[in-house]
């Protein structure tokens, strides 16, 4: 059992994933494993891709996930979940995203959403 609130290492198939629960893809190095082992050292973790990829799933509070990213450095994919930013963490890349969104939607018709 899990209590409520807490954000566990996801190790297993998509299926595997408690209803209910969200599951985010971040994609990290191994040198951030241990600032990622720190930042919740009570839960169980696995690492795939020679310690690249860490899937994170909770049962809620995104916002605590999103805090807990963000103060890392790192940033995620909400791959499912309740409904709300695709991207959660640290905002990286923006800079290229308005180069891309500025050749692709020069007359800017188009919105982003984070």
């Amino acid at each position: 059992m899990v209590p409520a609130g807490a954000i566990v290492m996801w190790s297993g198939t998509l299926a595997s994933v408690p209803s209910g629960w969200a599951l985010v893809k971040v994609p990290l190095t191994p040198k951030r494993i241990v600032p990622v082992e720190t930042w919740q050292a009570a839960s169980l973790r696995r690492y795939s891709s020679g310690g690249n990829v860490a899937w994170i799933a909770t049962a809620d509070s995104m916002q605590m996930l999103d805090e807990g990213l963000s103060s890392l450095g790192l940033s995620g994919l909400v791959v499912f979940g309740p409904p709300g930013r695709a991207r959660i963490g640290a905002r990286t890349g923006e800079a290229f995203e308005q180069r891309v969104k500025t050749v692709f939607d020069p007359k800017q018709k188009f919105s982003v959403h984070g």
